[in-house]
């Protein structure tokens, strides 16, 4: 389910919230940027850090920039058997950096 809401950038990211009304702070907890889905999972440099440190360690190369990068470019440079580890992988790694954010 998150996995599917964030493919249709409709994840409670702050910005997705101030649209529906919420008064709350727009900033990123980790850097203090605006938070979008983009930024929260690929721009900002806790998640930079995370996807280099996953880059580095299975030699991916490169990197998603953004979501639309991610479901498109990026799956697409993996081969059918990689490709269900790379999304189990990275879905993992967006889940871990949204609970964290919500911590």
């Amino acid at each position: 389910m998150f996995f599917w809401l964030m493919a249709r950038r409709s994840i409670l990211t702050k910005d997705n919230l101030i649209r529906r009304g919420w008064k709350g702070p727009k900033e990123c907890v980790y850097c203090g940027k605006e938070e979008t889905i983009d930024h929260l999972f690929f721009d900002c440099s806790a998640a930079r850090l995370v996807w280099i440190i996953i880059n580095c360690a299975f030699d991916l190369r490169p990197v998603p920039r953004n979501s639309n990068d991610y479901f498109g470019r990026w799956l697409k440079t993996f081969k059918k058997p990689e490709k269900k580890i790379a999304l189990v992988g990275s879905s993992a790694t967006f889940w871990a950096l949204w609970k964290c954010r919500k911590d």
